[in-house]
């Protein structure tokens, strides 16, 4: 088991991100992004803890097999475009087993959204 003393503290950073002006309407968004493997969600886990249970959009439910890469209008009308709003956001996450879109989430306007995955800068 990994010890807590094994990285460093995330506090320091969560304070920061909190207090930055929010970038989406009533939300600050934050994007993780980097190669496949290295570590984003992991880090992203971490964050969001450290930010008080931020919720994290994960990238690799927004894609699919038809869309590996071509997720950005879902995306935006589906998530980023309501939060801008005040709105909660409505989608549904990609079944990669399935080879489908599963049920509809909801996700609530945050102070900070993590946004992580292969493209999220």
């Amino acid at each position: 088991m990994e010890s807590h003393l094994s990285h460093p503290s995330l506090k320091p950073l969560a304070r920061e991100l909190a207090a930055l002006p929010c970038s989406l309407g009533p939300v600050r968004l934050v994007g993780i992004d980097g190669h496949a493997g290295s570590g984003k969600s992991t880090f992203a886990a971490r964050l969001a803890e450290a930010l008080g249970g931020a919720p994290v959009l994960h990238l690799d439910d927004v894609a699919s097999h038809e869309e590996l890469f071509g997720w950005e209008e879902r995306l935006r009308s589906q998530v980023l475009e309501p939060l801008a709003g005040g709105r909660p956001a409505h989608w549904a996450p990609y079944d990669w087993v399935e080879r489908r879109f599963g049920p509809e989430r909801v996700l609530e306007p945050a102070p900070v959204l993590l946004v992580e995955g292969v493209g999220a800068g």
